[in-house]
């Protein structure tokens, strides 16, 4: 019996997806279904406009020895005012390659849309075009949270921070499997793809917040990510690590729990281990009551090799919608001679392109470093150097202009002199 060709390479085609589920629309090819939905605030239910949705797709390349993955769908869409979304169903030619097989298709919500144009700029080493963001997003709960801000010498960047709205969690939508994340509390796992209804968690002041949700699973999730968030919220005292502890042991008893513990230990080790030092004491004394209506938030200490320890206080305004940090206050204790002068250099590294002048307040000199985009004022006091950064001409989330106003930054300049005396 004569095969024809074209039965031949259906056949070698069956054979090469018969470890796998058949992808929808085969055997035209393989086609990446039409996907459409809505995004909505996972407690309220309402539409959440404004944040990117993007379509990743990748094909399993087989050859002798070894295999690889190859990118087949990079695609963005934002949400509408609806908090709608869409991607068209397409056809991929490329998989009737008998060595190539459908890995899976999903999505990242609320995760900024990085281009291949800007990702190879920024980073040569991609790999022709694919972004390093796979379809595990748990990393962008554990490791990029508000603990971090502890270690940043600057203002938080878009790039270093890249949620479209920080009033939610990035999200991962699965469709050919399972959510199969390291800590799957911001991934959901949908067996159709259109009129998708998928509930962003909101971040919350209270992980009571979740309590409100109707759907138990998403109810569980918005609790556990709410948690790992308060553990980092107030991290001063021994009292505030020991209730981040208590939240962190609440949160999965598991990886997410782990982690969270690994991080919390890293902002302050002898604070982790309910320690209350001559140092902590000192510290704690330099946290400000509000002024000119910003809401200080402690940070933390921090202690790096052959330096002094420093205390960060953080900044807070409102932007009509939610807060924004509009100044951070940095404060070393020890400072010796050497150290001083170190400082120095530290301080004038945030902003190489500012124009530095000697600045007067009540009668007492500072440093002042004064920027398109900041205004540093700097100087050492006794044992101790304080440093306040403000931000200039910035934008909040909603896109209202912000920034620390010259009288702002005068008052908490006299504020810092009057604990801090400059040194004459």
């Amino acid at each position: 019996m004569r095969i024809s060709t074209s039965g031949w390479v259906a056949m070698v085609l069956s054979s090469a997806l018969g470890a796998q589920e058949k992808p929808p629309g085969w055997p035209l090819g393989a086609r990446i279904p039409e996907i459409s939905g809505q995004v909505v605030d996972a407690v309220t239910g309402k539409p959440v406009p404004g944040v990117d949705v993007t379509l990743r797709a990748t094909a399993g390349v087989a050859s002798f020895g070894s295999g690889g993955s190859e990118q087949l769908r990079y695609e963005n869409s934002r949400t509408t005012s609806q908090g709608q979304f869409g991607f068209r169903s397409t056809l991929e030619a490329q998989l009737e390659n008998p060595l190539k097989e459908l890995e899976s298709y999903w999505l990242t919500v609320n995760v900024a849309f990085l281009p291949l144009a800007k990702g190879r700029r920024d980073g040569p080493s991609i790999d022709d075009g694919m972004i390093p963001l796979g379809e595990d997003l748990s990393f962008e709960v554990s490791n990029a949270p508000m603990h971090q801000g502890a270690y940043r010498r600057r203002f938080p960047s878009a790039q270093e921070r890249p949620w479209n709205n920080r009033a939610y969690f990035p999200l991962s939508v699965q469709f050919v499997h399972p959510c199969t994340q390291a800590w799957n509390a911001n991934c959901v796992h949908f067996g159709g793809t259109r009129a998708l209804r998928i509930p962003l968690i909101p971040v919350l002041p209270d992980p009571g917040g979740c309590d409100g949700i109707g759907d138990a699973a998403i109810r569980g999730q918005c609790r556990e990510l709410n948690l790992y968030w308060a553990a980092f919220r107030h991290t001063g005292t021994v009292e505030e690590v020991q209730a981040g502890k208590e939240a962190c042991g609440q949160i999965d008893n598991g990886a997410a729990t782990e982690t969270c513990l690994k991080n919390l230990r890293m902002l302050d080790p002898e604070l982790f281990q309910g320690q209350w030092t001559a140092r902590h004491q000192r510290e704690a004394a330099l946290v400000m009551s509000p002024a000119a209506g910003l809401t200080p938030v402690g940070e933390g200490t921090i202690t790096e090799k052959g330096m002094p320890a420093m205390y960060v206080v953080r900044y807070l305004g409102s932007d009509g919608q939610r807060d924004v940090e509009l100044a951070q206050a940095r404060v070393w204790v020890g400072v010796g001679e050497r150290e001083r002068a170190v400082l120095v250099s530290e301080v004038r590294s945030w902003e190489p392109q500012g124009v530095e002048r000697k600045g007067e307040v009540g009668g007492q000199g500072v440093g002042v470093i004064d920027s398109a985009g900041s205004y540093i004022a700097y100087w050492p006091s006794g044992s101790t150097f304080v440093a306040l950064e403000f931000a200039k001409r910035g934008r909040g989330p909603g896109g209202v202009a912000v920034e620390a106003t010259a009288a702002v930054r005068l008052e908490l300049i006299r504020q810092y002199l009057a604990k801090h005396p400059a040194l004459r």
